[in-house]
């Protein structure tokens, strides 16, 4: 510290010495803490090794406290991790609630779409029937029948050229749409 102030007063430069604010001078006397709650100490007329006995008590009922303080941690991380799991397991099963009930409603749609089809089908039928039905006609009601059976989700027929039909999809994802080659 002196050759530090030294240097500062002949305006040199130095750098400020490391010095710890308290230095503690080893007196000989002994100070055991227990978190902060009670010290042991030597003093004049008891010195710590006398009083081992207390500190093993004190030591003891400090790590009861700690092990129940602990236990109710873990206890309240337990339960918050359960509800958390409870919300979670909840959660999945409204959303496949909602996905379940959407689907329903698109394969209703398809069925819809299909009963109309096949009164279709019959409104033509019954036209044709008073005409006679040619082979063209026949074959174009084989045809609206296949297709109707490919809308139905009862009868979820695979068509040839389309595959099977996803009836739970949305109209958008189940839209069908022509194919155009790019060179």
């Amino acid at each position: 510290m002196i050759v530090y102030e030294d240097a500062k007063r002949r305006n040199s430069w130095a750098s400020a010495p490391n010095i710890r604010r308290y230095d503690y001078v080893f007196n000989g006397k002994i100070r055991i803490n227990i978190r902060q709650r009670k010290y042991f100490r030597d003093t004049e007329k008891n010195k710590v090794e006398t009083r081992l006995g207390e500190i093993l008590i004190e030591m003891w009922e400090e790590s009861e406290l700690i092990r129940v303080e602990r236990e109710a941690r873990e206890e309240a991380d337990r339960k918050r991790k359960e509800e958390e799991r409870q919300r979670e397991e909840r959660r999945n099963r409204y959303n496949q609630e909602v996905e379940r009930t959407i689907a329903l409603g698109n394969e209703a749609l398809d069925f819809e779409k299909a009963c109309r089809i096949r009164a279709y089908i019959r409104v033509v039928e019954t036209a044709c029937n008073q005409d006679g039905l040619d082979e063209e006609t026949v074959a174009w009601i084989d045809w609206a029948e296949k297709k109707a059976d490919w809308f139905d989700p009862t009868v979820a027929r695979d068509d040839e050229l389309f595959g099977a039909r996803e009836h739970g999809e949305n109209e958008d994802q189940k839209a069908l749409k022509k194919r155009w080659g790019y060179w």
